[in-house]
């Protein structure tokens, strides 16, 4: 069965390269480096885009390993974007480095683990599926 939720979050521009995003009860302050025209404030988006999937995977990895009774003492990551600037700026490959640290006898169990917890990151999946995107366009006499 298919759960479906929706995640609402407001972002409101301050001026220059900034904003600012309005994600539950906290504020995220979304900028570029000062070599970008921005005021170095807050991480670039695609920085949070990154931070995302690490953090998703995160969460993942440690409730797996609580599930498979995995003795998990802490975790790790690296995140490496590679990103194409030409006519439709994207990142072209992302590569995750997981640095687990667990019982001796619990390592042989990680490449398993790693695998459930890919499966079930909600950002890693949308990023490595087409996810359908629309930009709607209100009026203030819309708000």
């Amino acid at each position: 069965m298919v759960r479906r939720e929706s995640v609402d979050i407001n972002l409101e521009w301050m001026g220059g390269k900034r904003s600012e995003a309005e994600i539950r009860q906290f504020t995220v302050s979304i900028d570029n480096p000062k070599e970008c025209g921005g005021g170095d404030t807050g991480p670039r988006p695609t920085d949070l885009l990154l931070a995302s999937l690490g953090g998703c995977f995160i969460i993942g990895f440690a409730r797996i390993a609580e599930e498979m009774r995995i003795s998990l003492k802490g975790v790790r990551l690296s995140i490496s974007g590679v990103k194409e600037r030409g006519e439709t700026p994207r990142f072209t490959h992302i590569t995750v480095s997981i640095q687990p640290e667990v019982e001796n006898i619990d390592y042989e169990r990680i490449p398993r683990l790693t695998g459930l917890a890919e499966k079930y990151c909600t950002v890693a999946n949308t990023l490595k599926n087409k996810t359908k995107i629309s930009f709607r366009i209100h009026s203030p006499e819309q708000s």
